[in-house]
């Protein structure tokens, strides 16, 4: 906002003196000075209005008469007269783009992390030890992604994880049951890690009750065993005794 006797921009109201003085509309022509707004890259409209500056962005202050006239703010104790603005810019946003740069802006909604940079934006990260790669990403809508998937292929500084962790997120168990990816991308060992004590009592239970008179699956339950204690099992259809195991019902076990 400026104050000067000749505005360039948006003149919204006139005063009378540098000090101890008196307003008026810009439209009176009375005074002297001039009260003024500008901006480098946005398109100001104001509008004299009575009662409220609802449908409108901004109260700039409120007025008592058009000229000869005295100043409040728009909330303490307002006048009855509202000095109202909108401003506009000359760009647009679009699932988080900045339509004149084509980067992801925070005023566009985008998150802090891919604030001026473009959507897809990759951010290669290492862990502490400088092993494991992951990528951290700002997506199509300039939404961060905090990547925790294994990566074999390092890059810069990164050396990568094991190969057999591949692909698959921190956490993640592999298809063997026994196996699972720690935070630096190493496959570890861990009884009931893959394999929770529920879900081999539901397997014991499963595979060991024959409601239907059929040969009970002894196999599958060697094999199940193997795998809870972290032996490991060759059988062909380990995966498939898991997977059967992991969507057993907690119904399924005695109460």
């Amino acid at each position: 906002m400026d104050l000067n006797n000749g505005c360039v921009d948006i003149n919204f109201l006139d005063i009378s003196d540098l000090t101890n003085a008196h307003v008026e509309r810009s439209d009176q022509g009375n005074y002297l000075f001039d009260v003024c707004l500008s901006s480098d890259d946005a398109t100001i409209t104001y509008s004299y209005e009575a009662g409220s500056c609802s449908g409108y962005q901004a109260c700039l202050g409120t007025y008592s008469t058009g000229t000869n006239s005295h100043v409040a703010d728009c909330v303490t104790s307002p006048y009855s007269n509202y000095i109202c603005a909108n401003i506009s810019y000359g760009y647009t946003c679009n699932n988080g783009v900045f339509s004149l740069d084509g980067n992801c802006s925070l005023a566009c909604g985008a998150d802090a992390q891919c604030d001026g940079r473009p959507p897809g934006f990759r951010t290669d990260r290492c862990d502490a030890v400088g092993q494991t790669y992951f990528i951290d990403i700002c997506n199509s809508t300039c939404q961060f992604i905090d990547d925790s998937v294994c990566n074999s292929t390092g890059t810069g500084g990164c050396t990568g994880g094991l190969s057999v962790c591949d692909g698959y997120f921190v956490g993640d168990c592999l298809p063997d049951g026994v196996s699972f990816c720690d935070s630096s991308c190493v496959n570890q060992t861990s009884v009931g890690n893959c394999l929770t004590k529920q879900t081999m009592r539901k397997a014991l239970v499963h595979y060991t009750t024959d409601p239907y008179n059929r040969k009970l699956d002894v196999e599958a339950v060697k094999c199940m065993i193997k795998v809870y204690l972290g032996a490991g099992c060759s059988d062909s259809r380990t995966q498939e005794y898991i997977d059967i195991a992991k969507a057993l019902p907690d119904s399924i076990l005695p109460n």
